[in-house]
């Protein structure tokens, strides 16, 4: 099987790149609805509830019809989009690729030589999300493709139903002259009589 090409894969993707938007930004939102935020000893508790969300949010926002299928197995789920990409949503890791127990299931997706069981021969593909230093909000949805260890290619999906951003006038200068502030100088209360 070829490799992934970014360009085929951004013109299967791009309808669905604000759903997509939506779905992680959704379910990151769901996990900050829980309150459990600095209360969860592991990190990768809240990427499982953060998974977990955006795993429902997708079935639901691609039902029966949209274009989208989905498979469950093995305690994941993989999206089929038009018939030629097949996508999973992760965590990013630190190098940007997605955040993984190297499994059988793992290496055959993160491998674009090997097929997936149950799944025709098509372009597989990452959507992960990078949380802020502060890891308070996502930062940044992402498209990845890998071989292995390695990416090969990747984009960020912007804010496609976004605001146009309007610069706005800065305020004018001050015109009044600068204020000279004196100090007062205080008696010495040392000296007597004064």
């Amino acid at each position: 099987m070829p490799y992934p090409t970014e360009a085929d894969v951004r013109k299967v993707l791009g309808p669905h790149e604000q759903t997509i938007l939506e779905i992680v930004h959704g379910a990151w939102q769901d996990y900050q609805d829980l309150g459990l935020a600095g209360r969860l000893r592991y990190k990768r508790t809240r990427a499982g509830l953060v998974h977990e969300f955006m795993v429902q949010r997708a079935m639901d926002a691609w039902p029966a019809g949209s274009g989208v299928t989905w498979v469950e197995k093995d305690e994941t789920a993989k999206f089929i989009v038009g018939g030629e990409a097949v996508i999973r949503f992760k965590k990013a890791d630190q190098n940007g690729l997605g955040s993984n127990i190297m499994t059988d299931a793992v290496l055959a997706f993160i491998d674009p030589q090997m097929d997936l069981p149950g799944i025709p021969a098509l372009s597989k593909v990452e959507v992960v999300y990078s949380l802020n230093a502060l890891e308070t909000k996502v930062e940044a949805v992402a498209v990845v493709a890998r071989d292995g260890d390695r990416e090969l290619w990747s984009y960020v999906i912007d804010d496609v139903g976004g605001a146009e951003v309007v610069p706005l006038p800065l305020a004018p200068a001050p015109t009044e002259p600068d204020v000279v502030i004196v100090p007062k100088v205080l008696p010495d209360k040392t000296k007597k009589g004064g």
